[in-house]
């Protein structure tokens, strides 16, 4: 796959095996022009059942090549099926915030909440940073889809996820 801009890439594939136990390894090598610039692989255990697995590349420039591929080790006589293979460009997570309270006395505490943000693609929101607008250090990256912060100077301040 020929990569427009640089950015993450994600693979996706759902595969199983006869029995379970077989480790299935997805590998992304990325080239520019014949010259190997980064690989990405990460392995996983296959189950009888139908899983999906994925894996994020970055790429290191736009332009580059992304060449995937999917293995699988499995005892002698087991088969490994893949099916619904993709790969796209990693859509980022679309924010949604609300602050509460938005308005009182000094010093003021308030909760930025960002559980209402969502991920269009198959990755979940893996952390949340939030800045609160007045010179303070962002809170995060955290797991947690909330955080809370107190401002003691009076004015109006913008805050972001």
């Amino acid at each position: 796959m020929a990569t427009t801009s640089a950015g993450n890439y994600l693979v996706s594939i759902w595969a199983r095996a006869d029995a379970a136990g077989a480790t299935l390894t997805l590998r992304i090598r990325e080239y520019a022009g014949s010259s190997l610039v980064r690989t990405t692989s990460a392995s996983t255990t296959l189950t009888t059942s139908w899983q999906q697995v994925t894996l994020t590349h970055t790429t290191a420039s736009p332009g580059s090549t992304l060449d995937f591929s999917a293995y699988a080790r499995v005892a002698p006589g087991t088969c490994f099926y893949a099916d619904d293979v993709s790969i796209a460009r990693d859509s980022p997570p679309a924010g949604a915030l609300a602050v509460n309270p938005s308005s009182g006395t000094l010093p003021l505490a308030v909760t930025a909440d960002a559980s209402g943000s969502t991920d269009p693609d198959p990755t979940p929101i893996a952390s949340y940073s939030f800045d609160f607008g007045d010179g303070s250090p962002a809170v995060g990256p955290q797991t947690g889809a909330t955080a809370t912060h107190t401002y003691s100077t009076a004015g109006t301040y913008t805050v972001t996820v």
